[in-house]
Formats: structure tokens, sequence, C-alpha cells
């Protein structure tokens, strides 16, 4: 009897253990996932912020000029207002996508990365005080 008493308990014991490491992975590829996500949010961010700048300047520096001489119009343009419009879309898609994912990936990153913590917590109980050292795993 204490032979199959002893295999169930180990048995219990193992299941637990498994079960711990599969929790683990799946904070960590969740914790990766959204440090991905966070990253490209960055990236088109600071590329899309970037692209809507040089729109500006260039829509600043671009002119068209429209002229009705009698026979018919004539338009003249300096710069390059088509390539401003371009750059500003571009810019605006950039800054709208990449701001939710930045925002979206930080958030969740950091609540799937408290897999592995130290914290150290004061506590003060009116007969007690004290620290609270707690490492999370």
């Amino acid at each position: 009897m204490r032979p199959i008493l002893a295999l169930i308990v180990l048995m219990l014991i193992s299941m637990n253990v498994f079960s711990q490491r599969d929790d683990k992975l799946f904070y960590l590829q969740k914790s990766e996932k959204y440090a991905r996500m966070k990253n490209t949010g960055r990236t088109l961010t600071i590329l899309g912020g970037a692209a809507w700048i040089v729109g500006i300047v260039t829509a600043a520096n671009s002119t068209i000029t429209t002229t009705n001489n009698g026979y018919g119009t004539q338009t003249s343009t300096t710069g390059n207002p088509q390539q401003a419009a371009i750059e500003l879309i571009v810019g605006t898609a950039g800054l709208g996508a990449g701001i939710p994912l930045w925002i979206v990936g930080s958030h969740n990153e950091r609540k799937y990365d408290r897999l592995q913590t130290l914290t150290i917590t004061p506590y003060a109980i009116p007969r007690q005080q004290g620290l609270t050292l707690c490492y999370r795993f």
C-alpha cells in the first residue's frame, strides 16, 4: 500500500512542476510578443512622425500657381506638392498605427513580464514593523 501511495504522491508533485513550467513558458511567450509589438509601435511612431514633419516642410515650400491668360488656364508648380501629400498621408498612417501599438505593447509587456520579480515591501502593524521580501517565480 505504501509504494502505491508514494507513487501517487510522486505523480502529483511532477504534474504540479510541469504545470508551472507551461505557465512560465506561456508568460514568457506573451511577454516577448508584446515586447515586439511595443518595438514595432515605437518604430512606426518615430518614422511616421519624421515623414509627417518632412511632409509639412515640403508642403510649406511648395506652391501651385494658376494663371488665366484668356486663351486657357496655365498651372505651374514650384517644389513638389504631390510628394508632400504622400508624405503627410504616410506619416499620419504611421502615427495612427504606431501610437496604439506602442501603448498596448508596453502595457501588456509589463503585465506579463512580472514572471520573475523580487520585491521588498515595507509593512507596519501596530505591534510590528518590518520589510517583506518576496521572490515571485
